[in-house]
């Protein structure tokens, strides 16, 4: 048996020349396992950060919801990405044409925070949504060690996805003759803001539109009556209206717009047998949520002859694509 001396594990050819390549190219199978071959504790916390964040499954219990999941994911994630720094995981790998084109849009949207109409809500939108994106970008970017952790990451997304659609789905559902909401008792909605002033149609021309549309698609039944009340004060156009509309089964709708109003108010109350539905259009997240609320009526004896009880559950805000409600 011939000896294994170290020229001959280096890979030693017939004519005395020396393979001096390193060991894992002579033997595959002693190569070192890959950087990303299990999980640790920085992926856990930011697969945990994706599925609250960005799944949103927290909202579909009160207990996670009450723990502040992605907040606790977030800043343990973050501060283990800055102690460990070691291997794929340096900082200064995550520099690249995306996160240039990144920081650039986040100084960008910065700077317009002065000249924007409304800055209240574009320092809230650039300080607490873009500015905490673009850092946790950052983040599960430099955590990713190889093409595994990508995998994980995307199957934990789509994981949380599933959970929330299938509970959402059977929890409650807009449309249909017997949506979830139970029998409908009354929508609500005020569009109200100061202008802008039209010239050729008045207020209810201008954003009734919108409710009806609404309207429309969620009560399937025709109106009975129709009650609407204005007044004009500027430009001979009616710039107050009050929209009343009838339908059968008891349930009514009332639609306030306005012009002259000091705030800029898009809301919209759906009451029904079972849940209660709030949209306000202002909200840059969370545009829709439902609300496990009513109140039921029972028969008593006596002067307690008609009992009213309160019901006071969970609330879910089911995420909405941003797309034109009025898009053809």
């Amino acid at each position: 048996m011939p000896v294994m001396t170290p020229a001959v594990l280096r890979g030693a050819t017939d004519s005395g020349a020396t393979d001096v390549r390193p060991w894992p190219r002579v033997f595959p199978h002693w190569q070192r396992p890959a950087p990303d071959a299990t999980w640790d504790a920085l992926l856990v916390f930011v697969a945990l950060f994706v599925a609250t964040a960005v799944g949103r499954v927290h909202q579909l219990f009160p207990v996670l919801a009450a723990a502040r999941l992605t907040l606790v994911s977030a800043v343990l994630a973050l501060g283990l990405y800055v102690v460990v720094q070691e291997g794929p995981r340096r900082i200064g790998l995550i520099a690249s044409p995306t996160t240039t084109a990144l920081l650039a849009f986040l100084c960008w949207a910065a700077a317009s925070v002065p000249g924007a109409l409304n800055q209240g809500q574009a320092f809230h939108l650039v300080a607490g949504d873009l500015a905490k994106s673009v850092l946790l970008y950052a983040v599960m970017v430099g955590c990713v060690r190889g093409t595994r952790d990508v995998q994980r990451l995307c199957l934990v997304y789509f994981a949380a996805a599933v959970t929330y659609a299938a509970v959402v789905l059977t929890r409650f559902s807009v449309g249909g003759a017997h949506w979830r909401l139970g029998d409908l008792y009354y929508y609500d909605s005020t569009r109200v803001n100061l202008g802008l002033f039209q010239h050729d149609v008045n207020v209810v021309w201008d954003l009734a539109p919108h409710d009806l549309s609404i309207m429309d698609f969620l009560i399937r039944e025709k109106p009975e009556a129709v009650l609407a009340t204005g007044e004009r004060h500027l430009n001979g156009l009616v710039d107050v209206a009050f929209i009343t509309v009838y339908f059968p089964g008891n349930t009514i709708a009332h639609i306030n717009v306005n012009w002259l109003s000091p705030v800029k108010v898009r809301t919209t109350l759906i009451g029904g047998e079972k849940k209660m539905l709030v949209w306000n259009d202002l909200e840059a997240d969370e545009k829709v949520k439902v609300y496990d609320k009513g109140v039921q009526m029972n028969n008593g004896h006596g002067v307690y002859e008609l009992l009213v009880s309160y019901r006071s559950g969970d609330m879910w805000a089911p995420r909405v694509d941003q797309v034109e409600a009025l898009k053809v």
